[in-house]
């Protein structure tokens, strides 16, 4: 359970970071939230997927330097858990 832990805290972070325009590039964002920029670039493309039935796509804005949702939103991350009897 401390690895989904662990990559849904980074999913999150990666999350802010989109949202509030202060990505950097892919070595960049891994540098902030504790991974190497190939595993970045993994966790974008699964948030793609995710977000690909909504029209919703993330791309990088070489202007601003920063990794950008398509349109105004957020990347809404649940998770239930459940105990088994």
């Amino acid at each position: 359970m401390k690895v989904i832990e662990a990559h849904l805290k980074r999913i999150a972070k990666i999350n802010k970071c989109i949202y509030s325009g202060n990505t950097g590039n892919a070595k960049e964002l891994g540098a902030k939230i504790g991974c190497c920029e190939r595993i970045i670039y993994e966790y974008l493309n699964y948030m793609r997927e995710k977000l690909a039935d909504s029209g919703i796509d993330i791309y990088y804005n070489h202007t601003e330097q920063t990794y950008q949702y398509t349109c105004k939103g957020n990347f809404d991350l649940t998770w239930t858990w459940t105990l088994a009897s």
